[in-house]
């Protein structure tokens, strides 16, 4: 698994290197509520996805290698005043996920 690095701001964007391909990421909060966008170039893969604690987000898997999500100590809704300390972004392959899931 990977640790995604974010900064506790509201909202930002950025690029990151996932399984050998370069994606863009959007983090927007919206009403304490926050929304995660991707993309590859121009080619969304999903827009505006609400961010769930400890859940993966639903990613098209014939369009994304792997699996995004939140990891929230507390059990709360992502939020970014705690990002980076109790909640924290992920990816891992769709093999770690599938092992975390099933406790393998």
């Amino acid at each position: 698994m990977e640790l995604i690095p974010i900064e506790a701001i509201p909202n930002q964007k950025f690029n990151v290197q996932l399984a050998g391909k370069t994606y863009n990421i959007s983090i927007n909060t919206r009403r304490e509520l926050t929304f995660l966008s991707i993309s590859v170039g121009d080619t969304p893969l999903v827009s505006g996805r609400i961010c769930l604690p400890n859940k993966k987000i639903e990613i098209p898997h014939y369009k994304f290698s792997g699996v995004l999500f939140w990891h929230c100590q507390d059990n709360e809704t992502p939020f970014y005043k705690k990002f980076g300390v109790l909640h924290k972004l992920y990816y891992a392959t769709s093999e770690e996920w599938s092992e975390a899931v099933n406790g393998a």
